[in-house]
């Protein structure tokens, strides 16, 4: 090979190279290289008027091993959350991420590591729904790792998972080629306050035995954005009734649209919980509960666990 030959660019795996620095206690020369090509990238969108995208920054544990690994690292954690940034634990359920860490340690965030993503078997699918409770039990948010097919979406939005990775949505890109592939696919940013409206969504437990579903309410539509398995039972029970609301209560010549946005709007306030609805021989009786605010718009969690569908005589 002459010098002017042209070497092609490829992929190359942390796995492939992260192990060695370590070995050779290097690796902290290259988290510092990456904070600091981060901040600069963000920086740059800043100073262009850009909308900023989140961007996790790894520590390893190499950059801590100069101090106590309880006291120290524990209070390195807590100064970066107390100046404002998130602490997210990558790889739980293997390795080095023990469950007493999250005793030990605060984390905004669990990344679930792709091995059950490898080996998705009903299993993996049990450990996934405990961790995913566990975490919200502990106001914990969730990621999960190595997600390449629907199948594996849909069960993890089915348990109440948050944060979704892999290459179902797309591979690693650089910097350029991702704001390429967002501004193609439509893909709105969030904003900050956006972010912490669907933090607060997020730890609540959808995985329930409860008929439960989250509606957006922005004063004018509703958007249902999730149904768990029990509340669909419910549907399925009195197919009529809740087909006729969702058909109407987006119309705003609608009764029922009419009637719901007036009874979200007592929510809003806190002054009503149930909302009554009577066709010909039914009657139905939804609960909600406003989980979430933001400026112009709520999420509401509506409960189906106080429903009674009866057949009137």
């Amino acid at each position: 090979m002459s010098p002017g030959d042209f070497i092609p660019l490829r992929f190359l795996s942390p796995g492939d190279f992260i192990p060695l620095l370590e070995e050779m206690n290097l690796s902290y020369k290259v988290d510092r290289y990456v904070i600091q090509e981060v901040a600069q990238g963000l920086r740059g969108r800043i100073d262009k008027g850009e909308k900023l995208v989140p961007v996790s920054i790894n520590l390893s544990r190499a950059d801590f091993q100069m101090m106590d690994p309880l006291t120290e690292l524990n209070q390195a954690i807590h100064n970066f959350r107390q100046a404002g940034y998130e602490v997210w634990m990558d790889d739980f359920g293997s390795g080095y991420s023990f469950l007493n860490y999250l005793k030990n340690f605060e984390f905004d965030e669990i990344k679930l590591d792709m091995i059950f993503m490898k080996d998705f078997d009903e299993a993996s699918k049990k450990i996934l729904t405990a961790c995913v409770k566990m975490a919200k039990d502990l106001g914990i948010h969730t990621l999960a790792e190595g997600v390449e097919t629907k199948q594996k979406l849909d069960f993890l939005q089915s348990i109440g998972c948050e944060r979704i990775q892999g290459f179902y949505y797309s591979k690693p890109l650089p910097t350029g080629e991702f704001a390429k592939l967002v501004a193609e696919k439509g893909i709105e940013i969030e904003n900050w306050q956006q972010s912490k409206f669907y933090q607060c969504v997020g730890l609540v437990d959808l995985a329930s035995d409860k008929p439960t579903c989250l509606a957006l309410d922005d004063g004018s539509h509703f958007r249902l954005l999730y149904v768990n398995e029990e509340f669909q039972k419910e549907v399925k029970r009195a197919p009529a009734v809740f087909k006729q609301i969702v058909n109407e209560w987006n119309k705003p010549e609608s009764e029922i649209a009419k009637r719901l946005q007036a009874f979200a709007k007592k929510v809003d306030q806190g002054e009503a919980s149930y909302f009554d609805f009577k066709q010909t021989e039914q009657y139905l009786r939804l609960s909600a509960q406003q989980i979430a605010r933001h400026e112009n718009y709520q999420m509401l969690l509506i409960n189906a666990s106080d429903i009674t569908v009866q057949y009137l005589k």
